[in-house]
Parts: structure tokens; C-alpha cells; sequence
């Protein structure tokens, strides 16, 4: 071998070398980022879910209250409730969940009257409020609560 042939040679290596490892430094790079988009896609689930549990917990709290006759303590959940659920449905979420949450808006006339008028049937509206409400925000009821059936 000459020493133009053994220095194309070593060049051809080291061409092959820097190469691959660049390609194994562009596939770890696509990797580590496929993991943090998939860490980042459950950091924004289960902040959603988090929202949804605390809607859940204040239609409940409103819930016993009311059934308890405290009208002026479920009128106050009910405040935070309606409170919640707008701040909820102007945050970013699916199309589905937020016409979902919409509908949950819906029942807010309704059910801040009754319960500032202590009126005997806003047991009934809160208990069918928080039944809604469960319904609308279970995980896995999340994606399809807009098409489910009332």
C-alpha cells in the first residue's frame, strides 16, 4: 500500500467515524425528545385532571350543603363552582371537553337563584348538577362527555 492509499484510507475512516457518530448523536437526540414531548403531554393530562377534580370536589361540597339546607355555604361552593369551571373552560383543552364544560355553565342561573332564595328544590338541581358534573369530568368520559347521551 502507498502512502496515498493509506492516507485516503485513514481519511475514509474518519469520515465513517465522525458519521456515525453523528447519526448516533441525531438518534439519541430524536429519542430524548420523543420522551419529553410524552413527559409533557402527561404533565398537561394530568393538570387537566387535576382542574377536573377540583370542579368535581366543589359540585360535591356544594352538593352537601345544600342537602344539609346550609343554602348560604352551598351558595358560596357554587360561586367557586361556576368560578372554576369558567376559568377550566378558557383554558386549552379539546373542543369536546370544552362544549362539555359549556353545558355545566348552563345550569348556573338556575341554581344560583335557587339557592339564594333557599328554595326546597335546590337540593334536586344541585344533586343533578353534580351528577352532570361527575359525568362531564371522569377521565375517561372526558373525550366523549359532549356526546354522551343526557
Amino acid at each position: 500500500m502507498t502512502r496515498g492509499t493509506k492516507t485516503l484510507v485513514m481519511i475514509i475512516l474518519v469520515a465513517v467515524a465522525f458519521l456515525s457518530g453523528l447519526l448516533i448523536g441525531y438518534m439519541e437526540v430524536r429519542e430524548t425528545k420523543g420522551l419529553l414531548q410524552t413527559a409533557q403531554n402527561e404533565r398537561d393530562n394530568l393538570r387537566l385532571q387535576k382542574q377536573l377534580s377540583q370542579v368535581r370536589d366543589l359540585a360535591a361540597l356544594m352538593y352537601v350543603e345544600t342537602s344539609r339546607q346550609n343554602y348560604g355555604l352551598g351558595g358560596e361552593y357554587a360561586a367557586r363552582y361556576f368560578e372554576q369551571v369558567k376559568r377550566l373552560r378558557d383554558a386549552g383543552m379539546p373542543e369536546q371537553l370544552r362544549s362539555s364544560i359549556n353545558e355545566l355553565l348552563s345550569h348556573q342561573d338556575a341554581v344560583t337563584a335557587s339557592l339564594s332564595r333557599a328554595e326546597p328544590g335546590a337540593t334536586q338541581q344541585v344533586q343533578a348538577l353534580f351528577l352532570d358534573t361527575y359525568h362531564r369530568t371522569q377521565l375517561e368520559d372526558a373525550g366523549q362527555a359532549a356526546s354522551r347521551p343526557e
